[in-house]
């Protein structure tokens, strides 16, 4: 016999990353994890986290390409969540998160938070895959504050880090990162989300990313999501 139910589903925006709950109506779903843990449903793009609390459970699914970690490193992180010092750090947040969801998403700052989201989630993921935060860490840390300066390249941040080009690169393959085309990836995503503010002229956000010629910037939205920017925003 099947029985059918219906359910609610509510979902917010931060930046990068999306809050999602499931609130199934009048059933009790099973609960896998304790209350108050973080658990890994899934490490396909994007990468997905539980956290399960006394009603119903939440997920944050992240994109693989904003953490510039390899699908290996997840996979290795998966089953070891709990064990990470950092844990409990991140679980808190995607409570607090969750708890004031319709608050925060509406605030100017819900880019911001989905951001710092995202930084939480690799630390916590490269703890938990027992890999040390090594150069790696550090390229993506001088990356994500500099995304802005059109100057950002793989020689500038070899030169801020006082590694060689060669050593860079070493790190970033060892890690299954393509760092010129990470750095695409996370200004264009960037520059889409301040898209949505329709007082920014499309010009002034590519700048703003890094983005020196808009028509350049043009083209590389629409190879990304497959409309131009103005497009985009329309849609919105």
């Amino acid at each position: 016999m099947t029985v059918g139910f219906e359910t609610q589903l509510a979902w917010w925006s931060f930046g990068p990353v999306t809050l999602s709950r499931v609130e199934p109506a009048g059933v009790s779903l099973p609960r896998g994890e304790r209350s108050g843990e973080l658990s890994l449903l899934a490490t396909p793009r994007p990468v997905t986290f539980v956290w399960q609390d006394h009603d119903a459970p939440r997920t944050l699914h992240v994109p693989l390409g904003e953490l510039g970690l390899s699908a290996a490193t997840v996979g290795r992180a998966a089953p070891r969540l709990a064990a990470s010092p950092l844990h409990r750090l991140v679980a808190r947040h995607v409570r607090d998160l969750a708890r004031d969801a319709d608050v925060l998403s509406a605030t100017p700052s819900a880019d911001a938070l989905g951001r710092v989201c995202v930084d939480l989630v690799r630390a916590l993921l490269v703890s938990a895959a027992g890999e040390e935060p090594a150069l790696i860490t550090q390229v993506q840390t001088h990356v994500r504050r500099h995304l802005g300066d059109p100057g950002l390249s793989p020689a500038s941040v070899a030169a801020a880090l006082a590694v060689s080009p060669r050593q860079l690169y070493r790190a970033c393959a060892a890690a299954d990162v393509r760092l010129e085309q990470w750095i695409i990836t996370a200004r264009l995503a960037a520059a889409r989300a301040d898209l949505a503010d329709r007082h920014l002229p499309i010009a002034a956000v590519a700048r703003r990313w890094g983005f020196k010629d808009p028509t350049h910037f043009t083209r590389r939205f629409r190879a990304a999501y497959g409309v131009s920017p103005s497009e985009w925003r329309h849609r919105q």
